[in-house]
């Protein structure tokens, strides 16, 4: 039981090794065990007496350096004073130029958070060489700086293991540099076991395949009949792996189950054991009652839970079933436990590879907040100082309540310019929204019927005045005055035809903007006298017309001002003031509103059109901070309540 995870699948061999059995080590696999227990050993032993962080990760530097042999290295670190550089410099002659060849691998490390390798060729002796590049993470201070080490690379297969085993070695480097300078009160051997296991684990792509692994080599190791692994998730636990399994259904009552009794054991913080032998002190009068349910539900098999801690907090738990009529013993619930303690912090840079970016966010703002407010600090004080103010700002405290309602733009006048005679419409000289200036010409009636007329009227109208003249001069009054009539008729006539003419042009009153001029299809049309043509507005006189939706209609009021905003000029807003509130409401877009009207208070732009619409905020007074905010509530519960 030296290990319990077997060696992961080379990518490059593509060799699988069964999860099942236990790990056959052959070749330089036990040197490559020794090396990394050595580096663990020695990075311990520098934590134990170094005084400064500096200290430590420049010693650190130089024991990595040493392990693997390399010519040149360098970390950049963030300091209080500034940026702070540590080389390694075992080849005095080749600092200047590897040094420049480490710039950009630490600059990516750094920003991007990437670990990465990249390879050259030395031109002097044609050795190939990688440089290996991490961030260096410290604790809740986060990035703080990278590493950058340049590698013999005499067989390139071999890079993606070193870099990871790199990589590892300066996670717990970060970790171990939030408390240097104090004593360590653990031993170094046992923290060497959790880095050779932790490499082991950084050759797992996913927590699950990790998990996968424990729990097949456990149940080998152990002889037992199953091995369950789940990870904790604040006070729950989530079954990853059951030995035996390929995948574990989250809603089957088996894994459910399964989950109740690995929190048991996280509640209880200790190992739990229920079996029929009475020398184990954790027997069926322990209390745990999911475990005797399970042992139970097994036919009288022994059941045991391991919790695995992490800095004094259970990360993971381990749920055992024996083989019927086969009981566990402490020492073998401590061996394993021993054996899988020293993994979990591997397993815990996995889980956090896989964590999605809303899992990283809801977790860093929950560390913050245990960190920063949960503790007693400054930060805690400010916040409560600034929660409490605000309160007392919301209770007692008023503001200035704006609605923000919709509206659109409207004539303040509208003026219908009608036909001035009985004729036929010749031509339309405007459209819809046109602007127009006083006397522009719109529409052109048809004046040749009315030439004709007064063609006809003047002829009568000299016939007439020669028959008037004809009976003065035979004496003939009835003659005369009969003519004398004539005339004076077809001379009303030819007047009011030469008034029509005049009227032919129809011509705009004054400046102001087209509404309605659907004329187009009306020409050659016969229109009666006084039909009206076009719709028209007066220039620079406009009205805004607010929707008021029923339940806050009794805060609106004549006079209170406001500011009206068009969607199409945001940035250019316009006062206005509230002149009348109807009385009857109006269904508009299934909605019971009643309309307001609004004038403007400032000159009116050019640009502003009939149905512009916008938003407008309307200053209805000062109210309570409270009531500002959940003034609708209560009414809705008012109302509510009224029904009930």
């Amino acid at each position: 039981m030296s290990a319990i995870i077997p060696a992961k699948a080379s990518p490059h061999t593509g060799a699988v090794e069964n999860n099942a059995r236990p790990t056959q080590t052959t070749g330089q696999a036990p040197s490559a065990e020794k090396s990394a227990q050595a580096i663990s050993e020695s990075i311990w032993q520098i934590h134990s007496t170094a005084a400064t962080r500096r200290e430590f990760l420049q010693q650190v530097l130089k024991a990595l350096g040493e392990h693997f042999n390399s010519p040149y290295g360098l970390m950049v670190i963030e300091t209080n004073t500034g940026t702070q550089q540590i080389p390694y410099e075992p080849v005095a002659d080749a600092v200047t130029i590897l040094s420049k060849r480490c710039n950009g691998p630490l600059l990516d490390a750094r920003y991007r958070q990437l670990a990465a390798a990249r390879f050259f060729v030395d031109p002097l002796n044609k050795l190939t060489f990688a440089i290996f590049s991490c961030p260096l993470t410290v604790g809740g201070e986060g990035v703080i700086g990278a590493v950058s080490l340049i590698v013999p690379c005499e067989d390139k297969s071999e890079t993606h293991a070193r870099l990871q085993s790199l990589q590892t070695l300066i996670a717990l480097v970060g970790t171990m540099a939030v408390d240097v300078g104090t004593k360590s009160t653990k031993i170094a051997t046992a923290k060497g076991g959790d880095v050779s296991s932790a490499s082991k684990v950084a050759g797992y792509e996913t927590l699950q395949e990790f998990a996968f692994a424990v729990t097949n080599n456990l149940k080998a190791k152990l002889g037992c009949e199953s091995v369950s692994f789940g990870l904790v998730r604040g006070s729950r636990v989530k079954l990853l792996s059951v030995s035996g399994t390929s995948h574990v259904d989250p809603r089957s009552l088996g894994t459910q189950q399964l989950e109740q009794v690995m929190e048991e054991c996280l509640d209880s913080g200790k190992i739990c054991c229920f079996q029929n032998s009475s020398h184990n002190s954790e027997s069926g009068e322990s209390g745990h009652l999911l475990h005797r349910k399970l042992h139970a539900d097994s036919s009288g098999a022994a059941v045991a839970s391991i919790p695995l801690f992490v800095d004094d907090r259970c990360v993971a738990v381990l749920c055992l079933r024996q083989i019927p009529n086969q009981d566990f013993s402490l020492d073998q619930l401590d061996k394993v436990c021993e054996l899988a303690t020293p993994l979990m912090p591997g397993a815990m840079l996995l889980r956090r590879a896989e964590r999605n970016l809303s899992e990283h966010v809801r977790t860093d703002t929950l560390h913050w907040i245990k960190q920063h407010l949960l503790a007693d600090s400054w930060t805690r004080r400010f916040a409560i100082g600034l929660i409490l103010g605000l309160g007392i700002y919301v209770l007692f405290g008023k503001q200035t309540y704006m609605l923000s309602l919709p509206c659109s733009i409207v004539p303040a006048q509208e003026l219908q310019i009608a036909s001035p005679f009985e004729g036929i419409i010749r031509e339309t000289l405007v459209r819809s929204g046109d602007s127009v200036k006083a006397g522009q010409l719109l529409v052109r009636m048809d004046t040749r019927q009315l030439l004709l007329d007064k063609q006809k009227a003047a002829s009568d109208l000299a016939t007439a005045e020669i028959e008037s003249m004809q009976g003065a001069r035979d004496g003939d009054i009835n003659q005369a005055a009969m003519g004398k009539s004539r005339a004076d008729a077809a001379r009303c006539q030819l007047e009011k035809i030469k008034n029509s003419l005049l009227l032919s042009d129809v011509r705009a009153p004054s400046d102001g903007t087209i509404l309605s001029a659907e004329l187009e299809k009306r020409i050659g049309e016969t229109v009666p006298l006084g039909e009206p043509l076009i719709q028209f507005a007066p220039a620079q006189n406009w009205k805004i017309e607010l929707e008021v939706p029923e339940f806050i209609s009794a805060l609106v009021s004549h006079g209170q001002p406001g500011t009206f905003a068009a969607i199409s000029r945001p940035n250019a807003p316009i006062g206005c003031e509230l002149r009348q509130v109807r009385t009857s409401a109006e269904v508009r877009e299934g909605r019971n509103v009643f309309v307001v009207d609004a004038a403007l208070t400032e000159p009116a732009p050019t640009w502003l059109r009939s149905g512009m619409e916008g938003a407008a905020r309307i200053d209805v007074g000062r109210h309570a901070v409270w009531w500002v905010w959940i003034h609708r509530a209560i009414d809705s519960i008012r109302v509510y309540a009224w029904k009930m």
